[in-house]
């Protein structure tokens, strides 16, 4: 009876363990689990491509919209190998990152003490969020980004155990050292490293931010490297042609307040690109902490996880202001609320926005428990399960998931019409196309992506080789640059073709 007392005993608590992981889990699927029917778009063609035809230090070197991540884009090589042109595979390890940084999440808030239930509930909210929909249904918008979290939140959890005793466990530090950097090549990479350590540090529990000398030189080495990275980062010609600093200077408290305001507005349930709604959430937060009266501990956690929020949307802002001011012509108000509204952008921050509203709630549960009445407590049970229907409610009507499934069921019905006329009319002549900006519709100019040639040449290995291919481009100058940067895509290019000549078109 002994031995099967303690077998349960021991079951129910691997359950009370294995339970929330599971229940999560299927939480985040049933919310993006349609992502894995998403297709290729915008600037996903452009590394497909780039991983073609150029060299693997250029490919990984080069940059795009003012953005520079090599790792990210030495994952898309991977995953092009592996998968070849099946969008789906990409999305589907997306979505698995996307899960993994959920799980993790929820086991660094049980780590900075957080009640489980808290720990459970806003990891689910942060999880299921709508408010980075957007970038859940574009590879390469949330691919470096994803990524670049996970290894944040590994390395924190290997960050504190080095910090675990006395001496820093170099068995651990280096690790996290090393994870911490991963992020760097991503222009906003550089909050991730500066985060990991003293937030690390803060979880520390034995010795609550005592300064010994060991421990603060562990958390300020890293800036060595980073420092040195941002210098090369900042000066390289690709960076700094892209860096207009009067621009920045004069839009740059209003961008600032539009992405801080609506990745708490939107991260709560509200629409985005609710500036107001937003500005009240943080000035309620603040509110909060102040009642709490949070110990020193939790007062440095709190003040870390803000100012990482600001640097990171800081760093976003001076990558990205002048590639959207070219995009939508130098105008000012058009582009920066563009800006704004790419959700991709609050992947991170508002992961940081979700640990600290945590942690604001786990500070009023600390208070709650030392009142005694039991009304009390079902008072906060109460509010905390509202709070969390209102934002998975909020959420659930900002998630648009219909559109991104029938965008790519029409644009792979197209991709079918095109490779099956290939198939019935190439084999045996010569078939023409016109070179159409399709399929990323001129984001990009031609001379970085050559339209629907450029589109054939990475479908190829869906299509075969055998297929003789011509493409129409009516701008003169975009045949002579790829026929003079690489002669072997060149030779799909034509200017014009024979005459009584059928030239087909994408669609």
């Amino acid at each position: 009876m002994r031995v099967r007392g303690f077998k349960e005993t021991l079951f129910f608590q691997y359950a009370v363990k294995i339970l929330p992981i599971l229940i999560l889990s299927f939480f985040v699927l049933f919310r993006y689990g349609y992502i894995v029917q998403s297709c290729f778009q915008y600037d996903d063609f452009v590394y497909l491509f780039d991983l073609h035809w150029m060299k693997l230090t250029d490919y990984l070197s080069a940059s795009l919209g003012g953005h520079f991540y090599p790792l990210f884009k030495l994952e898309v090589l991977i995953l092009y190998k592996l998968f070849g042109y099946d969008s789906h595979s990409f999305f589907t390890v997306l979505l698995t990152v996307h899960i993994l940084n959920s799980l993790l999440f929820y086991r660094i808030l049980q780590k900075m003490d957080v009640h489980p239930f808290l720990a459970f509930l806003f990891s689910g909210l942060w999880g299921t969020s709508a408010v980075f929909y957007r970038g859940m249904e574009w590879h390469a918008a949330l691919g470096a980004l994803s990524f670049s979290t996970l290894f944040f939140l590994l390395a924190i959890l290997l960050a504190r155990r080095a910090f675990s005793s006395d001496s820093i466990s170099i068995k651990y530090y280096f690790p996290a050292l090393i994870l911490a950097l991963g992020p760097i090549f991503f222009i906003s990479g550089y909050v991730y490293t500066v985060l990991v350590f003293p937030l690390a540090w803060s979880m520390d529990h034995a010795h609550r931010l005592k300064f010994r000398s060991k421990k603060v030189l562990g958390m300020l080495f890293p800036l060595l490297p980073l420092a040195i990275l941002t210098f090369i980062h900042l000066s390289l010609e690709r960076t700094s042609t892209l860096l207009d600093r009067q621009v920045i200077l004069n839009y740059f408290p209003k961008v600032l307040l539009y992405f801080t305001s609506n990745g708490w507005a939107g991260f709560l349930g509200f629409p985005e690109h609710s500036t107001l709604t937003g500005v009240l959430a943080i000035a309620a937060f603040f509110i909060g902490v102040g009642l709490s009266r949070p110990g020193q501990t939790a007062l440095f956690q709190f003040v870390l996880l803000f100012t990482a929020i600001l640097c990171f949307y800081t760093v976003v802002h001076i990558g990205r202001t002048t590639p959207y001011l070219i995009l939508y012509n130098f105008n000012p108000e058009t582009a920066l609320k563009a800006l704004t509204e790419y959700s991709r952008y609050q992947y991170f921050p508002s992961l940081l926005i979700a640990m600290s509203l945590a942690l604001l709630f786990e500070q009023f549960h600390k208070i709650l428990q030392k009142a005694r009445p039991p009304s009390v407590s079902t008072l906060w049970l109460g509010s905390v399960f509202l709070l969390s229907a209102f934002v998975f409610w909020g959420n659930t009507l900002n998630l648009r998931a219909s559109r991104i499934v029938m965008e790519c069921a029409i644009a792979d019905s197209f991709d079918q019409n095109f490779i099956s006329r290939i198939r019935s009319l190439g084999a045996t002549q010569t078939i023409y196309f016109y070179n159409s900006e399709e399929p990323i519709n001129g984001f990009v100019g031609k001379n970085i992506y050559p339209g629907l040639a450029a589109k054939f040449w990475v479908m190829q290995s869906r299509i075969g080789s055998q297929y003789n291919i011509r493409f129409v481009e009516l701008d003169p100058h975009v045949v002579t640059y790829w026929q003079k940067v690489f002669p072997e895509f060149g030779k799909l290019l034509i200017t014009k073709a024979p005459e009584n000549i059928e030239i087909h078109k994408y669609l």
